[in-house]
């Protein structure tokens, strides 16, 4: 064991002020090499001032080496700086916590049930010793990756960050969370995806509110064309029953069971009125309409005739089921199919009976013919 004073530069006899580098202690250990102990290599714990001292100004940091293997240079591996940084692989961190060495970092942890490994950040107004509210905009914790450049270094390039969407309260911490990277031929990430305090999902947001929050009207909206399916067939969406809506979609009978067919649907469908439209955006600012002319149906006239398609909101608003509108429509081509071809049947037989009614008018006419020449002619009387 090792008991160690307080150093100073000079002599015990007439000490002078620590000045920045000076050493305060040093814990080595060192083995026998060959023909004897080493100077160098080994392990060391290394204390040393990072300001010139004053009676109240003492300012200091710790560093550990260790030596690699086949040298005798011993290398700082861990760095706790005067102000609380940590540096692994760097004796002088740049951040809280920096990790210089390439590999991956693993945390393992056994749940059973419970929380496993986890990494958390925290953010507060103030002080740590006097934190205050986290506001609307506050950036609450990101993980980020960078890559070096050619000249300037280091530079944010992809991450994903948490923001504050209100004021926090103790009862109201909403919050929202950003995933951002960087185009190609760009150093400038840009926003690619947001989750809201709705959880409402934005993929590629154009549209921001005045506290720069992306706007998304629905569960999920993209600005942008969306691709689904594998090679040789398309994706199905489907309605939370399960049931596809568009795309190639499970249909197969031996799925199904109860299999009834539609009711009659023609006159039902064709006292649908399509309409063209402009939605009252500036009346309903809350559900997002466009400005532009829209074409549809008005559900409180399509309730009239086919009440299944419509359905009411919790706010009493209604809406149409457009989906099921193909399958009706079949139906209804079906009925009118099946008119057209008892018509074409009923021209066939009126064509019929109109060669019939010729050809017996031409028999009569030959038979008149007849008669003409046999009364006209004496001989024949």
């Amino acid at each position: 064991m090792c008991v160690c004073e307080p150093q100073s530069v000079s002599t015990a006899v007439t000490p002078t002020a620590v000045q920045t580098g000076d050493g305060l202690l040093a814990l080595s250990g060192r083995g026998y090499g060959t023909n004897g102990f080493g100077l160098n290599g080994g392990a060391t714990i290394g204390m040393s001032a990072t300001e010139n001292y004053t009676n109240t100004a003492m300012g200091a940091q710790i560093q550990f080496f260790t030596t690699p293997n086949g040298t005798t240079t011993l290398t700082p591996r861990m760095t706790i700086t005067q102000d609380g940084s940590l540096g692994l692989g760097t004796a002088a961190p740049s951040t809280l916590l920096e990790v210089v060495k390439s590999g991956t970092a693993e945390v393992t942890a056994s749940s059973f049930g419970g929380e496993g490994s986890a990494f958390k950040a925290r953010s507060a107004k103030g002080t740590l010793a006097a934190p205050a509210a986290s506001v609307l905009g506050d950036q609450l914790g990101a993980f980020s990756v960078s890559g070096y450049n050619t000249t300037s270094g280091f530079n944010e390039t992809a991450g994903i960050a948490a923001f504050a969407a209100e004021n926090f309260t103790d009862t109201a911490q909403g919050t929202a969370l950003a995933v951002y990277a960087t185009p190609i031929a760009s150093r400038d990430a840009q926003l690619y995806m947001a989750i809201l305090p709705s959880g409402n999902v934005g993929i590629n947001p154009q549209q921001f509110d005045a506290n720069q929050f992306p706007i998304v009207s629905d569960k999920l909206q993209v600005w942008g064309d969306i691709r689904v399916g594998t090679t040789g067939t398309n994706g199905c969406i489907k309605n939370f029953a399960g049931t596809g809506i568009i795309g190639t979609c499970s249909s197969d009978r031996r799925l199904k069971k109860n299999i009834t067919p539609f009711g009659p649907m023609l006159d039902r469908v064709t006292a649908l009125q399509p309409v063209h439209y402009f939605w009252r955006a500036s009346e309903f600012p809350e559900r997002h309409f466009g400005n532009s002319q829209s074409d549809g149906l008005i559900a409180q006239d399509v309730e009239q005739v086919l009440p299944e398609l419509v359905a009411t909101d919790s706010d009493g608003y209604k809406a149409v089921d457009y989906s099921k509108l193909p399958l009706l429509t079949i139906q209804a081509v079906k009925e009118l199919k099946t008119e057209n071809d008892a018509l074409k049947h009923r021209i066939a037989d009126l064509e019929e009976l109109k060669n019939e009614n010729a050809a017996l008018k031409q028999r009569m006419a030959e038979i008149e013919k007849l008669l003409t020449e046999a009364l006209g002619n004496p001989a024949r009387r």
